[in-house]
């Protein structure tokens, strides 16, 4: 079984706009936030241990967002995780938020395993790719061409 990673969220007031609610931008903020959170406590592997550990990053190279429902100063966000692809050289999650039952926002971020010098992309290690799929909805997992 595929593991959903969750962490929460509660909205600051500095995150929301004249109208009460959430400012979309921010949005992407807590996109990183999350997947910050998922590699350090989901993964066991923060950021700086992946670069010193495998000597990748993983820039953002496409973010689709989709506001479902407003959401307003001090709520609680429930965002979860999952992986729903995996290539060779990239990853793709989808991230959703949710106020008790409430769907606020949908995101799929597109993310490349990179080599820091220089940066571009590269294989992804077996052992993080393993990590990765813990995560993943899908079954099917690209091969290298």
């Amino acid at each position: 079984m595929n593991e959903v990673f969750r962490t929460f969220h509660r909205v600051r007031f500095g995150e929301c706009d004249h109208a009460g609610i959430v400012f979309y931008p921010r949005y992407g903020e807590m996109s990183h936030a999350v997947i910050e959170t998922w590699l350090r406590e989901g993964l066991e592997c923060d950021m700086p241990t992946m670069i010193e550990r495998y000597g990748v990053v993983h820039p953002l190279v496409k973010l689709e967002m989709e506001f479902l429902r407003p959401s307003r100063y001090n709520e609680l966000l429930e965002f979860t995780l999952q992986v729903v692809h995996l290539g060779h050289t990239s990853l793709t999650v989808r991230i959703d938020a949710r106020c008790n039952d409430e769907e606020r926002v949908r995101m799929k971020l597109k993310m490349v395993n990179a080599s820091l010098h220089p940066l571009r992309p590269v294989p992804m290690p077996d052992e993080l790719r393993a990590s990765f799929a813990r995560f993943l909805i899908a079954p099917a997992v690209d091969v290298a061409p």
